[in-house]
C-alpha cells in the first residue's frame, strides 16, 4: 500500500510541477489541435501599365476629281442636283425639311420614277407634247411628242410613219419604197427605187477665187446681238443673224439699215432670184426646235419676213436630234441645198422642186454657234457642189453625188468663221467670223472681199 500511495504522490507532484496551478476555467477548456503551416505561394510579379493610345483618326478616301455620269462636284460630295434636298438644281440650295427636290426644281410633291417636274406638275417628257424631252420644249402645231422627240405621227395622203418620222418612200433616201431601205450613197430616189444619179441641169455656176483683195469689215454685234451665224445677199441688202435678230446692212458700207423683229435662223440667199429667203416650217421661220421644211419665206429689206411664199414640192424632214451644228445650209445661184447626216435636198428656187439624194456626210467644217453651218451651192461638172470653211485656213467644196473634195482656197487666218455666202454680181464673197482673223480684229466682224465666179460649163 505504501508502495502504491508513493507512486500517486509522485505523479500528483510532477503534475503540479509541470501544469501548475490548476483553476475552475481549466476545467472547461478544449484543445484545438494545431494546423499545420500552408506554404505561401511566391509573389507573381506585376506586369507593368500599358500606356493607352489614343485613336488615330481615318481619312475619307480620296473623292475622285471628276463626279461620274450627270453628277456634280457640291463641297466634298458627288451630287445629283436633279434629285439632291440638299443641292437642288445648284449646290447648297435646300429644299428644307418639308420639301422635295424633283428635276432640279424644290417642290412639295416628289415625281415617280419616270416623271419630272415641270412648272408645278409631274409630267412625262417621252411624252408630254408642252415638255417634249425637257421641260418647256414645245412641239410645234401638228406634231406630238413620241420617245421625248416632237414627231409627226399622223402622216399626211402619200406619207409613210418610219420609225417616228413621215417620209415619202417614193423619193426618201433612206426609206426608199419601204421603211429601212436606204439607197446607196450618190444615188436618188425615184418612184421608191434606187437610181443611180443622173447629170443634173441647172445653170452652171462654180467659184473661182475668194480672195483677201479689196476687203471691208466692221462690228455688227450692236445691230444684231452675239454672233449666230446665218448670212445672205438679197433684195441690195446683206442680212446676217445673231442671237437677238435679223439685221440688214449696206452693201458697200456693211453700215446697219434695218433690224428685224425676229432671229431669221434658216436664212440663205438665192442670187438669181434677188432675194434672202428663209428656210420654213407651216408658213413661220424654221427654228432649232421645228423639224419640218416645208416653205421658203422671202425676207424684205426691213429684215422681216414677208408675205411671199414658195412651197416646197416634198417636205424636207430633219432629225431634231441631230440638229447641233450638223445641218449644212448652202445658197446659190437658182437653188438652195440642205444637208444633214448623210442626206442632202436640193431645192430648186424657181420651180421649189425638192430632190433628195444619198451622200456622204459632210466632213470636217467649222461650226457655227447655233445648230448650222452656211456655204454656197455650186453646179458644174453635171453635178451639185457644196462650199464650206473646213477650218480657220482653208475653204473647200464636196461634190454630193460622188464625195470628192477639192480646196477652194487658202488664207492665213479666217479665225472661227463659219458661215460665208457670195455675190456674182459685184464679184464679191461675203462673210462672219469672231474675234481676230487676217481681215479685222474685233468682237463679231461682219465683212466682204473680192471675188471671181465662173457661170459656164
Amino acid at each position: 500500500m505504501l508502495h502504491t500511495r508513493s507512486l500517486v504522490l509522485a505523479g500528483c507532484l510532477l503534475y503540479l510541477s509541470g501544469c501548475g496551478a490548476r483553476t475552475d476555467a481549466d476545467d472547461y477548456r478544449v484543445d484545438v489541435p494545431v494546423t499545420t503551416d500552408v506554404p505561401i505561394a511566391p509573389d507573381v510579379p506585376v506586369a507593368p501599365d500599358v500606356p493607352i493610345v489614343t485613336d488615330v483618326p481615318i481619312p475619307p478616301p480620296d473623292l475622285p476629281a471628276m463626279c461620274p455620269g450627270a453628277l456634280t462636284r457640291c463641297g466634298a460630295v458627288c451630287s445629283d442636283l436633279r434629285f439632291d434636298n440638299n443641292n437642288c438644281g445648284g449646290c447648297g440650295v435646300s429644299c428644307g425639311p418639308m420639301g422635295t427636290c424633283s428635276g432640279g426644281t424644290c417642290a412639295s410633291v416628289a415625281c415617280v420614277d419616270g416623271f419630272t417636274f415641270c412648272n408645278g406638275e409631274c409630267v412625262d417628257t417621252n411624252n408630254s407634247s408642252a415638255h417634249c424631252g425637257a421641260c418647256n420644249v414645245l412641239c410645234p402645231t401638228g406634231l406630238t411628242c413620241q420617245g421625248g422627240r416632237c414627231t409627226a405621227t399622223l402622216c399626211s395622203p402619200g406619207l409613210t410613219l418610219c420609225g417616228s418620222t413621215c417620209v415619202d418612200t417614193l423619193v426618201n433616201v433612206t426609206n426608199c419604197g419601204a421603211c429601212g431601205r436606204a439607197c446607196p450613197s450618190g444615188s436618188s430616189c425615184q418612184m421608191g427605187a434606187c437610181t443611180p444619179a443622173v447629170i443634173m441641169t441647172g445653170t452652171p455656176f462654180r467659184i473661182d477665187a475668194l480672195t483677201s483683195s479689196n476687203c471691208r469689215a466692221t462690228e455688227h454685234n450692236t445691230a444684231t446681238g452675239d454672233d449666230r451665224g446665218g448670212i445672205a445677199v438679197g433684195s441690195g441688202r446683206v442680212y446676217y443673224t445673231g442671237d437677238d435678230r435679223t439685221a440688214a446692212f449696206d452693201l458697200d458700207s456693211l453700215a446697219p439699215l434695218a433690224q428685224g423683229a425676229q432671229r431669221l435662223d434658216g436664212i440663205v440667199g438665192a442670187s438669181a432670184l434677188n432675194l434672202a429667203l428663209t428656210l420654213g416650217s407651216n408658213r413661220a421661220p424654221l427654228d432649232e426646235r421645228t423639224s419640218i421644211i416645208d416653205t421658203l419665206l422671202a425676207v424684205g429689206p426691213d429684215a422681216n419676213v414677208s408675205a411671199r411664199l414658195i412651197a416646197l414640192s416634198n417636205t424636207i424632214f430633219i432629225d431634231r436630234m441631230t440638229m447641233s451644228n450638223g445641218v449644212g445650209i448652202f445658197g446659190g445661184v437658182d437653188r438652195v441645198i440642205v444637208t444633214e447626216g448623210a442626206r442632202a435636198w436640193i431645192i430648186d428656187g424657181l420651180m421649189a422642186r425638192v430632190t433628195q439624194l444619198a451622200i456622204a456626210p459632210i466632213g470636217e467644217h467649222q461650226a457655227c454657234e447655233s445648230w448650222a453651218f452656211w456655204g454656197v451651192a455650186e453646179f458644174f461638172e453635171g453635178a451639185p457642189w457644196v462650199a464650206y470653211v473646213r477650218d480657220a485656213r482653208t475653204v473647200v467644196r464636196q461634190n454630193l453625188v460622188t464625195g470628192e473634195v477639192r480646196v477652194v482656197a487658202s488664207f492665213d487666218n479666217l479665225s472661227d468663221m463659219c458661215s460665208f455666202t457670195v455675190l456674182p454680181s459685184r464679184n464679191r464673197w461675203y462673210f462672219h467670223h469672231e474675234g481676230g482673223s487676217q481681215f479685222r480684229t474685233g468682237d463679231e466682224t461682219l465683212g466682204y472681199c473680192d471675188a471671181r465666179f465662173r457661170t459656164t460649163p
